[in-house]
């Protein structure tokens, strides 16, 4: 984002990505794709400027619809993490929702005068209590979201003195998160189960063991395992770095929460497996 508009991130986006992403649309006639803006790194300032006045989210908006159908996309997905947190004043939550509003009508309006499909319209949402109940109307997101995609993971990870399941089904006594839980917490708080999907991490989250010896589920740890080879982020390890970290360790499965873990010596690391993901 840029003086209020959406840009590409960087040159080669228009040039390369954006079209190889797009012709996918060449091998499944019914695939739709949506360009995402923000993530955690993104910050929350440019939202927060953006959404401020009224004609800043319409410049907001335009640019959205330009950029969209310029490169062949069928929507856009709103990532800010989160109104209201992270340095978002409490309006933010409000604005957001204006802005929701204004993007639709701006969608409705445009797909009636070129006779297209309507843009789609989607967010992604934090799965963790505190933040849902600070940062979101969940009953006005589902009224004007075509869909929300559930963060339901980094619900544990290095920054705790234990270790935790990065992205658990099921909670534990005493500790609520889970991808269960986020799922059945926005659908009580009034969004329709229909427009909920449950984002499933194709990563784990690292832990360094305290003692080599007491390797369990909440075992103690102090910050994060070694970086990936490739992703080269500690506490982070994407799954494909995670296939060959397992070879020859110990792994284990959580039988309350239907994740693996695995460990060798102090290097711990709770992840996501084709078996976690069927009984997601």
């Amino acid at each position: 984002m840029k003086n209020n508009q959406i840009v590409p991130k960087d040159p080669q986006d228009e040039k390369i990505l954006y079209p190889e992403f797009n012709k996918l649309k060449q091998r499944n006639r019914g695939l739709k794709t949506l360009l995402s803006i923000g993530g955690w790194n993104f910050g929350t300032s440019r939202f927060t400027t953006m959404l401020s006045t009224f004609s800043n989210r319409e410049r907001f908006v335009n640019s959205v619809i330009a950029l969209l159908r310029t490169h062949g996309f069928d929507g856009l997905d709103l990532f800010f993490l989160y109104p209201g947190l992270r340095g978002s004043p409490a309006r933010d939550r409000w604005t957001f929702v204006s802005l929701l509003e204004e993007l639709l009508q701006a969608f409705k309006n445009e797909a009636r005068l070129t006779m297209r499909p309507r843009l789609l319209l989607s967010a992604a949402v934090s799965g963790d209590p505190h933040v849902i109940q600070k940062a979101y109307d969940a009953r006005l997101l589902g009224r004007l979201l075509d869909f929300i995609s559930v963060l339901s993971y980094d619900l544990h990870g290095s920054w705790e003195k234990v270790t935790g399941h990065n992205s658990p089904l099921f909670s534990l006594p005493g500790d609520p998160k889970s991808s269960a839980y986020a799922m059945n917490y926005w659908r009580q708080l009034g969004a329709p189960p229909e427009k909920l999907l449950m984002g499933l991490p194709t990563y784990g989250r690292t832990f360094h063991l305290l003692r080599a010896s007491q390797n369990e589920l909440r075992a103690e740890a102090v910050g994060p395992a070694s970086p990936g080879k490739y992703t080269k982020q500690a506490g982070f390890l994407a799954y494909y770095e995670i296939c060959s970290f397992i070879e020859g360790m110990n792994k284990r499965w959580i039988d309350d929460q239907y994740v693996p873990y695995a460990f060798k010596g102090k290097e711990w690391v709770g992840y996501d497996d084709a078996i976690s993901f069927s009984y997601k």
